[in-house]
Parts: C-alpha cells; structure tokens; sequence
C-alpha cells in the first residue's frame, strides 16, 4: 500500500479488513442467527432462511454489499440489543490471538500517522479485538456503531468522523473491505 503524500490520518476498518478469521466469522454468523431466532421466536433453520432472503433481496434493491447491521435493522430487531448479546455470547480470544506482525505494522504507522478505528462492529467487541491483537495502543480513536448510533456505508458517518478530528478528506487514508 502506498499512502499519499499530504496524509495525516489513517482510517482503518476493523472486521474483514485489520485481520480476517474465518472460524471467527462463522462463529459470530452463528451467534447472529440464534439472536435472530431467539427475538423473532423461530427456528434457527428459519432464522438462517430469513436471513438469507432479506440479504438477497436489500442487495437486489441497493446495488451494494449488505452488513450485519443492515439486516438485522431489516429484520425489525433493535441493533442496541443485539450489541448486548453479541458482548455476551462472543468471545474473540477463542479465536484471535496476539499477532505480533500486526503490531510492527502498527508501530511503525502509528510514528508517522493518526491511525483511527472505524467499524460498524460494537464498542466492547472493538475494544476486545484490538486488545487481543496486542494493537490497542496504536488508535487513538475507535469510531464505532455503538458511539456513532449509525452504520456503514452511510456518508454521513465519514462526513462526522472527518470533523471529530479535525481533518480535510485529503488528509485521510481510508483501509477497509468495501467501496
């Protein structure tokens, strides 16, 4: 990666983008998909089913990527309480570890820029990953759904973020999995 000159901030997205785990992933998938059943009181099997056809059809619609938040909001659930389960039924330090990589990486950014945390993951989850990672220190600001009470891809939350810190969108170098 090649960061342009005149760059001050790093923005960089947290889940599929500062790392990838695939048993992570299914795990959480799973954990999503009982929380689904659990508050629309059906199997898990329709559950998953329910799932998959609102995804098919909001992508259908919106001609982009759907995230999590954006199908459990269409699912009528409330994304607060999902943010309370998900800190209670997930647990990263079953599947990430220290990654001691990472953390070069990080440090050696972190002496030429801001580097920021952007997700549309939950605040406890956020400050558990990046803590496992060994990374933490290197943020000095962790944007989440949880403080912005907005989700990805909504402009407006980069529009909220740039201000927050004080930056012109040149300044800022975004990472993450999405267009």
């Amino acid at each position: 990666i090649v960061i342009p000159a005149g760059v001050k901030v790093i923005i960089i997205d947290l889940d599929g983008s500062l790392y990838k785990n695939t048993d992570f992933e299914k795990h959480c998938h799973q954990v999503r998909i009982g929380f689904i059943a659990e508050r629309l009181q059906v199997s898990e099997e329709e559950a998953e089913a329910l799932f998959k056809a609102k995804k098919e059809e909001l992508a259908s619609q919106w001609k982009r990527r759907v995230t999590n938040s954006d199908m459990l909001i269409a699912l009528g659930l409330n994304i607060d309480d999902w943010e309370h389960y998900n800190s209670v039924k997930i647990y990263p330090s079953l599947f990430l570890s220290e990654d001691l990589k990472m953390q070069a990486v990080m440090k050696g950014l972190a002496k030429k820029y801001t580097l920021v945390v952007f997700t549309n993951n939950s605040s406890v989850q956020t400050e558990r990953i990046l803590e496992i990672l060994g990374i933490r220190q290197y943020f000095t600001r962790i944007f989440t759904r949880t403080l912005l009470q907005r989700t990805k891809p909504d402009i407006e939350i980069l529009k909220i973020i740039l201000r927050r810190l004080a930056v012109k969108p040149e300044e800022c170098f975004v990472i993450g999995d999405r267009e």
